[in-house]
């Protein structure tokens, strides 16, 4: 694996991807966000370089009903995209909102 890996499922029809986490950062959790936000970084390089939009946004339905994550499968690239974007957010954003 690499440390981010998308796949498209030729059979099904959709996109998944996977993200590499068998590493011990240094810094530790502040390490694990500098990583995280490492892959989004490149794949939001990548995604501009090959045309695909950025923007999109998931809403409501996504997260609270649809349980969308790591996991999910996608239809486009920029759902994918979109997702990888809302978790990462949370996830680096986490630590400044502890105390909900």
């Amino acid at each position: 694996m690499n440390d981010i890996d998308i796949i498209y499922n030729k059979k099904e029809k959709y996109y998944f991807m996977g993200i590499e986490t068998i590493y011990m950062f240094d810094k530790g959790s502040h390490g694990e966000k500098d990583y995280i936000r490492e892959m989004f970084d490149k794949l939001t390089t990548w995604m501009t370089s090959k045309g695909y939009g950025t923007d999109k946004e998931i809403g409501i339905y996504e997260v609270f009903t649809q349980g969308n994550n790591i996991n999910t499968h996608y239809d486009t690239l920029e759902d994918l995209y979109a997702n990888f974007k809302f978790l990462v957010s949370g996830f680096v954003n986490y630590q400044n909102t502890k105390s909900l």
